[in-house]
C-alpha cells in the first residue's frame, strides 16, 4: 500500500483508494512486471517517500528506461488516468505562458533530479552489493 501511495503522489500529489489499489496489485499478478532482487531493494527504499520515487525516475528515465519499477510507475499513471476522480489532472487547459513556464522550470527540475537521481541509485547499489557480502 505504502508503495502505491507514494508513487501516486510521486505522479500526480493524490491519494488514491483502496480500488485503484486492489486494481494495481491485480494488475502486477497478471501482468509483466517481476522485479530483480536489485530493483526489489532499490522499490523498497524509494517506496518510503514520492521525492525518492522522483529521483530514481529521473534517473532511470535516461539511464534505465525499461526497467520494470519504471513499469509499475507507468501503471499506476493509467490505472489513475482511467478513474473519473482523478481525469482531471489530466484534462488541465493551460495557455502559453503557463506551459512555457511549466516547461522552463520543469526542465530546470528535472536536471537536478537526474544529477540527483544518479548519485542516489548508484549509491542504493553500493549498498546493495554491500549487503549481499
Amino acid at each position: 500500500m505504502k508503495q502505491v501511495n507514494s508513487i501516486s503522489k510521486y505522479l500526480l500529489n493524490v491519494d488514491i483508494s483502496e480500488r485503484e489499489t486492489k486494481i494495481y496489485f491485480d494488475a502486477i499478478e497478471v501482468g509483466d512486471y517481476p522485479l530483480t532482487e536489485k530493483e526489489s531493494y532499490i522499490l523498497s527504499k524509494i517506496k518510503k517517500s514520492a521525492f525518492l520515487c522522483g529521483l530514481y525516475d529521473s534517473y532511470s528515465a535516461i539511464w534505465n528506461p525499461n526497467n520494470n519499477i519504471r513499469k509499475r510507475f507507468f501503471l499506476i499513471l493509467s490505472i489513475l488516468e482511467t478513474q473519473p476522480n482523478f481525469s482531471n489532472k489530466f484534462l488541465t487547459h493551460l495557455t502559453l505562458w503557463q506551459s512555457i513556464r511549466i516547461m522552463f522550470f520543469g526542465l530546470i527540475k528535472y536536471v537536478i533530479f537526474v544529477v540527483l537521481g544518479t548519485v542516489f541509485v548508484n549509491v542504493l547499489n553500493i549498498l546493495f552489493y554491500v549487503n549481499r557480502l
